[in-house]
């Protein structure tokens, strides 16, 4: 028996292992539906959910941003009862719970980051990472078609989440994106309320001044939470209700919910400006004004039919009166409720931390709006 082994191969070349690669984004496209929170992205969502064509999923990560530090302003929270804030999404409590695990999960692997060789591996050589590139590049793109094609009747597969667009871009140059854009001081309004429904109060909602003095201090924030989760101290009845203040808004909410709307829609609006074929914006009123016009604009973007009873059987299926019967998450869907709680120190203060946003994006003439 000969037990020579047989003559070794030569490897390989770089260049001839990138042709067997095969480019998964060259038939696969991806979407994302991307706005600030309470601006109609879960709406926008649901309707093209409910496309015969088109599957979204809700805030399924793909390409997760490594931090939204640079988008939501930070805020010091007092208090909440860890009440879950998709009342009315899912279809059932095992729908949410499978939802979030499955979010927890994602949050913790980083693979869809585009520098997870470097980061992981930071010893190896440049050129060990650029001869990894287009094999990342292949895991990366197959990751993604499989969080998002779960449906063998639908074709046009996306998600509603924050998105590192430059990313996405990067991977599928030809994903399509739909920014939601609302007016910003409706949004701040919505988010209120949106908060209040799930008991979570914020530093100046205090009916002390003591106790708001108390959580002003890493220290005493650190001691009243400790007692509100182990002592039971510092209850719900410790901090005012919307119908308990004379301003729906405290400054430090006003200040949070107003840098949040102002970081995300410049965020997008900059992406856009980057890549004008790619993404598409809709105002949240010209959702409410003539839904079908722009729904029909939405389709064509994603290369979904705009037959007209597609679209009137999801107008129907999505509708605010019917997404309110499922939960809280919906609350009005009107546009100008601002009027109804904003003081006169409230739009000073939007102001000053908006800019000329509001006329940049049409909804005001010049900066010298009020009440």
């Amino acid at each position: 028996m000969n037990l020579t082994p047989p003559m070794s191969r030569e490897p390989e070349s770089i260049d001839t292992q990138e042709r067997i690669l095969v480019d998964p984004a060259a038939d696969f496209t991806p979407f994302v539906v991307f706005g600030a929170s309470k601006s109609g992205t879960t709406w926008m969502q649901r309707m093209l959910n409910a496309h015969p064509q088109v599957r979204c999923h809700f805030q399924r990560l793909i390409f997760p941003m490594e931090s939204r530090a640079h988008l939501l302003a930070p805020v010091t929270l007092v208090y909440d009862e860890q009440k879950s804030p998709f009342g009315g999404v899912f279809d059932g409590e095992s729908a949410e719970q499978r939802y979030n695990l499955e979010h927890a999960y994602l949050e913790k692997i980083n693979l869809l980051r585009p520098d997870y060789v470097k980061r992981n591996h930071p010893r190896w050589s440049r050129e060990q990472v650029e001869t990894l590139a287009p094999f990342h590049r292949q895991l990366v793109c197959n990751m993604t078609r499989t969080l998002l094609v779960d449906d063998p009747d639908k074709h046009i597969f996306g998600t509603k989440a924050y998105t590192e667009l430059d990313q996405l871009f990067q991977f599928f140059p030809k994903a399509r994106v739909v920014h939601i854009v609302r007016d910003g001081r409706d949004v701040v309004v919505s988010k209120r309320f949106h908060t209040n429904r799930a008991h979570s109060y914020y530093l100046g909602d205090e009916k002390s001044a003591l106790l708001r003095q108390l959580n002003r201090t890493r220290f005493g924030h650190r001691f009243t939470r400790y007692a509100q989760r182990n002592l039971g101290w510092f209850g719900r009845d410790r901090f005012t209700a919307p119908e308990e203040r004379n301003s729906l808004l405290s400054p430090e909410t006003l200040r949070k919910f107003t840098l949040d709307w102002r970081n995300v829609t410049n965020y997008l609006l900059e992406r856009q400006a980057a890549y004008p074929e790619n993404i598409l914006t809709v105002k949240y009123e010209e959702l409410l004004e003539d839904a079908r016009e722009h729904i029909g604009r939405v389709l064509r973007h994603l290369g979904a039919s705009d037959q007209e009873d597609y679209i009137d059987t999801l107008i129907e299926a999505t509708s605010f009166k019917k997404a309110k019967e499922k939960g809280g998450f919906f609350r009005k869907g009107v546009s100008g409720d601002w009027r109804n709680h904003f003081t006169q120190r409230d739009v000073d203060h939007f102001k000053a931390l908006t800019g000329d946003l509001l006329v940049r994006l049409g909804y005001e003439e010049d900066g010298n709006w009020r009440l």
